[in-house]
């Protein structure tokens, strides 16, 4: 009983004792957290990445160590030289990633919300919600805003049963074509148009007739009560820029001028009741959607505004994040000192860089092992990081062509040094 005890026993322990297979490698590690291996030739170039930020619970525990193992091939599944493959690496402990911000787009405001990037044209909905059409930057996007109390909510690809036959009939009742009304709104039986000679008005199919205004109009919205929104200039001076209301004989109810400088009204939409109106104002690389009404005493109220902001030259200046970094260096590498090593009681440094591709977004070695996932966002355009005030802490900047993304990393002397090794290949 007892030989037979002491037979089991090694048969336990076999895996231990017996030869070790072909590629195989054990190797010790001093704490605990992700590991990161790879292989790399006698020149120290990465020929293939073994693991990328693999838990603990994916290797083999053996009595030296863990257990893991090459087979001989690099990372695009090519048998390697002969020669001396050194394999190390890093254990990723107590670092951490927290997003921190959305940069320079008012209407994305987590990593799911799709991005806008411009807005094309919208349209106020019976309730106020805002029916967006516009583009990503890699496709046209159709979306449905309600924003309530300045909070956005946004529905993906609504039914677009808004289009009118406006300009269809207006074409009919002037015999002319509909493409020479640059801005056209309609509501039951009333049409309202503008073109190059002044804004233009038909009800109950009546021919249209011209509002004799006091302004130069570009684009209008009917509103409430037989009256209509416009953006226009005055027709006098130096035609300042202005958003008004007008009655459908022509006077001007009230009007919202513009400053030097201020984003340019370019199309008005106003909900068919009420005395509010939305505002789609542009200056070159930035868009501003806003909601406006007026209080008892007349005062001029936003009820909300959205902006987008031209952002693909993003990165940091003296500091801080900003949409056209323009020529301002953005570091390319940072190096952090590590914390002692328990098993060597070494302190190293270590070098690292941000990358973005079809895989997401990350932070990697000089060499090119990665050390700390950032997103699995596969539409990553630009990344740039900056060192923040703790000694081992980092801000990383990601950008999609509609938005930039803050992060702050931290904790990066907690990630310490891997050597298991060196493998012969024949």
């Amino acid at each position: 009983m007892r030989l037979l005890s002491l037979f089991l026993l090694l048969l336990t322990l076999r895996p231990a004792f017996s030869a070790p297979v072909e590629g195989e490698f054990v190797f010790a590690v001093p704490s605990t957290g992700r590991i990161t291996l790879g292989v790399f030739d006698k020149n120290g170039h990465l020929v293939r990445t073994l693991h990328a930020l693999d838990d603990e619970e994916k290797f083999q525990v053996g009595l030296n160590g863990f257990i893991s193992r090459w087979d001989g091939l690099d990372d695009s599944g090519k048998k390697v030289p002969p020669g001396t493959y050194h394999i190390r690496g890093y254990q990723i402990g107590e670092a951490t990633v927290t997003g921190e911000a959305f940069h320079f787009n008012d209407w994305i405001t987590d990593s799911g919300t799709l991005p806008i990037s411009w807005i094309e044209d919208f349209e106020v909905l019976d309730g106020g919600d805002i029916l967006l059409s516009g583009k990503t930057s890699t496709a046209p996007i159709l979306v449905r805003a309600s924003i309530m109390d300045g909070q956005l909510a946004i529905e993906k690809n609504p039914p677009a049963d808004i289009i009118s036959p406006a300009r269809e009939k207006l074409a009919e009742l002037t015999g002319r074509p509909h493409a020479v009304f640059t801005s056209i709104d309609s509501l039951g039986e009333t049409i309202l148009a503008v073109d190059s000679e002044g804004v233009w008005l038909s009800q109950n199919a009546s021919a249209p007739r011209k509002i004799e205004l006091p302004a130069k109009v570009e684009a209008i919205s009917l509103g409430a009560d037989d009256t209509f929104w416009f953006i226009g200039s005055s027709s006098e001076g130096d035609q300042t820029p202005l958003v008004g209301q007008a009655d459908f004989n022509g006077e001007i109810l009230r009007a919202l001028p513009y400053e030097t400088g201020e984003p340019v009204p370019q199309k008005i939409r106003a909900a068919k009741s009420g005395s509010g109106f939305v505002v789609l104002e542009e200056l070159p690389g930035m868009q501003r959607l806003r909601s406006l009404s007026r209080d008892e005493a007349g005062e001029w109220l936003v009820d909300w505004e959205k902006s987008i902001r031209e952002s693909s030259r993003f990165g940091f200046v003296n500091g801080e994040v900003s949409a056209n970094a323009a020529d301002a260096p953005q570091l390319e590498s940072l190096r952090f000192r590590l914390e002692e090593n328990p098993l060597t009681g070494e302190r190293q440094t270590i070098t690292l860089r941000a990358v973005a591709d079809a895989q997401g977004s990350r932070l990697v070695t000089e060499d090119g092992l990665p050390l700390l996932l950032i997103s699995t966002q596969p539409d990553i355009q630009r990344a740039v990081i900056h060192r923040d005030k703790a000694p081992d802490s980092l801000r990383f900047l990601q950008g999609n062509g509609a938005a930039v993304e803050e992060y702050l990393i931290e904790g990066l002397r907690h990630i310490l040094p891997l050597n298991a090794g060196q493998i012969e290949i024949r």
